[in-house]
């Protein structure tokens, strides 16, 4: 009585983590990563209907060994940050590790990727004396130390960086962490969000001094205040921080969309037109509520700016069959103050496999913004996600594409 009692109460708890993942999904319209979250929760019950109903044989080590824990941790993680500051959920970011002479592939999953891929969240469910015990080695037999896990994390961190930093690391302590694991795992430079709980037996290390002194007090983070906080200081869209973000690239990539955005005649004041053309009839719409321009320039201001061969190549063959005469005369003006660079791609945008949405065009833009360490500046979000749910995150700029309209204005209707 008492398992089917304990087995009720599970499902009580897995039933009401989807409950709160629904909700979640009611004040985002989604985030990569919410699905998977949500499965997992699904099957949880699942597995659970199938022992209530005698379909799996039932062990006492089903009702302890449970996801749950560690659902619910992440899930209480996420509700803590707020959705609006999550970009990802359960994010598998690829890295590489150099074994003799041979480079292997490997993998981390990140719980939670927040500030746009500014910060990545661990979170662990296990309490301090399980983490205790996988420490010292005596853990459950396929625990790995958290230890193994940080030194994992630093290392993916290093090989994905956001506008060309490592993200910061934060690992998120659900029920404590012991103080000398917490230590390591700050040397590291890994933030630490939960309690420390001292009174573990130490572990001897000669290069330790075990004297008092040599510990100064750990800092540990409240999450949703470092989240909130690291927003405000590092965001690239908050335009008047811009100045003071000095870790932010310097120089800007311009993307054919961006090209074509600065010198387009309805982002230079012709957008009451009515052209009878769908794309271009919703483009005015967006700039006479949106104008485009404004937030480019402030963007671009006091950067270096450059693009390569083939996105201005792309450029002039277009500007040269549907420019204007005013838009011709503008693209003049703007190809004096950019930097042509040759077209080369960066390493990890090489190794990018082509698809509907990552081809060769768009590898070569993106890949020589990001081997020359700028933001490219774009309108193609497409390339961009795909580039992303394959391991591969930009920094980027994105703004709405508007198009070329100045020929189209003779046929068009005045409002």
């Amino acid at each position: 009585v008492m398992d089917l009692e304990c087995l009720l109460q599970r499902k009580s708890e897995s039933e009401n983590l989807l409950d709160r993942v629904n909700n979640l999904t009611r004040c985002v319209s989604k985030f990569e990563g919410l699905l998977k979250l949500r499965n997992r929760i699904k099957a949880e019950i699942r597995f659970l209907d199938k022992l209530k109903e005698g379909k799996i044989a039932f062990k006492q080590s089903h009702l302890i060994s449970t996801n749950l824990t560690s659902l619910k941790a992440l899930i209480e993680a996420v509700e803590c940050i707020g959705v609006a500051h999550i970009s990802a959920l359960l994010f598998n970011v690829n890295y590489t590790v150099n074994v003799g002479s041979e480079e292997i592939q490997q993998s981390i999953c990140v719980d939670v990727v927040a500030n746009d891929g500014h910060v990545w969240v661990k979170v662990i469910a296990r309490n301090a004396a399980a983490l205790h015990l996988g420490w010292l080695g005596q853990g459950q037999f396929g625990d790995r130390s958290l230890l193994d896990v940080a030194h994992q994390f630093v290392q993916a961190a290093e090989q994905n960086e956001i506008d060309f930093q490592p993200p910061k690391i934060v690992f998120c302590f659900a029920n404590g962490v012991p103080e000398q694991l917490a230590r390591c795992l700050d040397k590291l430079g890994i933030l630490i969000s939960g309690n420390i709980i001292s009174g573990f037996e130490e572990i001897d290390d000669s290069e330790e001094e075990n004297d008092e002194e040599q510990h100064p007090p750990l800092k540990t983070i409240i999450l949703a205040d470092f989240v909130k906080d690291f927003r405000l200081k590092n965001t690239i869209g908050n335009f008047e921080q811009l100045s003071v973000n000095s870790h932010l690239p310097t120089i800007a990539n311009l993307d054919v969309t961006t090209l074509l955005s600065l010198v387009s005649n309805l982002c230079s004041g012709s957008h009451n037109y009515l052209y009878g053309i769908p794309v271009l009839d919703e483009q005015a719409r967006q700039e006479r509520q949106d104008p485009v321009l404004p937030k480019l320039n402030r963007f671009l201001s006091g950067k270096k700016l450059i693009a390569c061969e083939t996105a201005i190549k792309s450029f002039q063959t277009i500007v040269c069959t549907i420019g204007g005469v005013k838009e011709k005369e503008r693209t003049e003006t703007l190809l004096k103050k950019i930097e042509v660079v040759p077209d080369i791609m960066s390493e990890r945008t090489i190794s990018l496999k082509s698809s509907g949405k990552i081809n060769q065009r768009s590898k070569i833009i993106f890949g020589s913004g990001d081997y020359h360490k700028a933001t490219t500046v774009t309108a193609n979000t497409g390339y961009v996600r795909a580039a992303l749910q394959n391991g591969v995150q930009y920094s980027t700029f994105i703004h709405e594409a508007r198009a070329l309209t100045e020929n189209k204005e003779k046929g068009a209707k005045l409002l």
